[in-house]
């Protein structure tokens, strides 16, 4: 089935270092900020079907992978909210999007901007997960989580709240 269509969000928190996958960490781990990512995977469900001429619905059996083609409706925004006081510049529930950078290929690859990452998936998203890296650190250790604001194109919103990660300078 050549297209996904998201139906929600689940957040984990990964340690990147030596791994360029990153590892999966538990909540509540103490990770320095530098290598913390907060990873969104997309709940998805996989569609495709073509009309024929005479009105029947023609399925194509494929080896390739379902959601090849991506979405059919694009991004148009998305924000990082800190659940509690982050620095002194982004206290709690204001928005971190000025201080991350997105990659939504795999965790090893370069991260870019979110204006790119908007720009890129602005008519369709491709891959079923993103993951969002922070360019400054906070201001003292602490235990910390966020929220994901995640809004396509098409005015559907999807929400959630990640568990506590207690972020070292």
């Amino acid at each position: 089935l050549p297209y996904f269509q998201i139906a929600g969000l689940d957040l984990n928190h990964y340690r990147f270092n030596d791994d360029p996958y990153g590892d999966l960490i538990v909540p509540n781990a103490k990770i320095p900020w530098q290598e913390y990512g907060l990873r969104a995977d997309f709940k998805t469900s996989y569609y495709g079907s073509v009309e024929s001429p005479g009105g029947s619905v023609l399925y194509a059996l494929s080896c390739v992978e379902d959601g090849y083609q991506g979405t059919e409706v694009g991004v148009d925004t998305l924000y990082i909210v800190a659940l509690e006081d982050y620095n002194n510049e982004f206290l709690r529930n204001d928005t971190l999007n000025n201080i991350i950078q997105v990659n939504d290929y795999f965790a090893g690859s370069t991260f870019y901007s979110l204006g790119e990452y908007l720009s890129d998936n602005r008519e369709s998203i491709m891959l079923e997960s993103l993951t969002i890296k922070l360019t400054e650190g906070p201001a003292k250790d602490t235990a910390l989580s966020f929220a994901l604001i995640y809004v396509l194109s098409s005015g559907e919103e999807f929400q959630q709240q990640s568990s506590v990660v207690n972020l070292r300078q």
